[in-house]
């Protein structure tokens, strides 16, 4: 599965991210995509505007899927319940806040879309904190990039 998904990248450039980052936060992926962002923006000695708002779109759209199962069939991940407990506290306690800590830090997007579409949080509440979140987190780290040179 890494050897594939390092391939998609290799082979496919920008369009090969767009589509790691739409498959990997619904997976389960031992790599993550700021990675492949900071190594780009290094590479090309430019902020990648497009490839980071491809970047997000594919991370909201990903994120999307995994706040409508845990939305739908959290009832039944009774399995993993304890790892998802640990991302219920800072969305319970702080709602917009909370998703925009969980979508813009190193926490895994995966687990934070399932609990806020377990706990119910409204659809468009999520969308806008993921939007936000990941905005901030792919623009600095497309600018890291660019400092590293």
């Amino acid at each position: 599965m890494i050897e594939f998904l390092l391939n998609l990248v290799h082979r496919y450039g920008d369009i090969g991210l767009f589509l790691y980052c739409l498959i990997g936060p619904v997976t389960y992926m031992p790599i993550g995509p700021d990675v492949f962002l900071i190594a780009r923006s290094m590479a090309c000695r430019c902020f990648p505007v497009g490839l980071v708002a491809s970047m997000v779109v594919a991370y909201a759209i990903s994120g999307s899927i995994n706040y409508f199962i845990g939305r739908f069939m959290g009832h039944r991940l009774k399995s993993v319940r304890s790892r998802l407990d640990r991302f219920r506290k800072p969305i319970s306690r702080y709602g917009f806040w909370g998703l925009l800590m969980v979508s813009a830090g190193p926490i895994p997007v995966r687990e934070g879309s399932i609990v806020a579409g377990f706990m119910e949080i409204p659809y468009l509440k999520f969308l806008a904190a993921m939007l936000v979140g990941t905005s901030v987190r792919f623009a600095l780290e497309g600018s890291a990039g660019l400092w590293l040179v």
